[in-house]
């Protein structure tokens, strides 16, 4: 049995790098902790996993942000939609 686990956290890469490092080095904690807490036979092996979502999310972000699109135009646009 395995488990996916998705993780993230503010920094930059070297941040992620931290993250992950330490995530994997507890990985026996974890375990023994899930085992004390849950009535399975087995505890399942863990792997974490870098969740890009939220970097992607900004990328996107980041696009509209500069995207120049003057605001009586949107505006006009949004209502012409509504019709």
């Amino acid at each position: 049995q395995h488990a996916d686990i998705y993780v993230n956290a503010l920094g930059d890469e070297t941040r992620q790098k931290e993250v992950m490092q330490a995530l994997q080095k507890a990985t026996g904690f974890f375990r023994h902790e899930l085992a004390q807490r849950m009535q399975v036979r087995t505890i399942p092996q863990l792997h974490f996993r870098w969740d890009p979502t939220l970097a992607h999310a900004e990328a996107v972000h980041q696009i509209l942000e500069n995207l120049e699109i003057p605001v009586e135009e949107a505006v006009e646009e949004a209502a012409d939609d509504d019709e």
